[in-house]
């Protein structure tokens, strides 16, 4: 038999309800399992407040009932033109380290506990960013807030997650 160390205090944790300023810090275009539609799973890091360094992690189905709830999020990620009307194509990779405000609540599904994003908003740092924007041209891409831009962008992988070893997805 071996023996190991773990903190029992570095357990599992599930954040509590409420709205969280978050970095996209990945979004990876998945198949089900089962269904015919495909979705995006994004993770996202908390980059302000008490829980600041916690990872969120949400899917976004790409089936033509889950619009409302991807458009949301396009939206909050400031990625909508609004010269083009209709279906817009947008890049996974051009929602990397956009930083939204997140909306949510624990939920339980299949016996686990975990935080469910249940809305999406800009950033008040990128909608004043947004604003100031001319109205003949589209908005450029907006940075970071303050408090993220100390940060360096966090280092990606196509498969690997970039939460610290030790540390659990929520």
């Amino acid at each position: 038999m071996g023996t190991f160390n773990v903190d029992p205090d570095s357990r599992y944790k599930v954040l509590p309800k409420g709205e969280y300023s978050v970095m996209v810090l990945k979004v990876e275009q998945k198949a089900p399992k089962q269904g015919e539609f495909d979705y995006l799973e994004t993770s996202m890091e908390v980059i302000e407040g008490e829980f600041k360094g916690e990872i969120m992690v949400d899917r976004l189905s790409l089936s033509p009932k889950a619009a409302p709830r991807l458009a949301g999020f396009i939206h909050a990620c400031g990625m909508v033109d609004p010269s083009q009307k209709g279906n817009q194509s947008f890049d996974t990779n051009d929602l990397l380290n956009k930083v939204l405000i997140v909306k949510g609540e624990p939920e339980t599904f299949k016996g686990f506990e975990k935080f469910r994003p249940t809305s999406f908003k800009m950033h008040p740092d990128i909608a004043r960013t947004s604003e100031a924007a001319p109205a003949e041209e589209a908005p450029a891409p907006a940075p970071a807030p303050a408090q993220a831009a100390s940060k360096p962008a966090p280092a990606l992988a196509p498969q690997r997650s970039s939460a610290p070893a030790n540390r659990r997805p929520i």
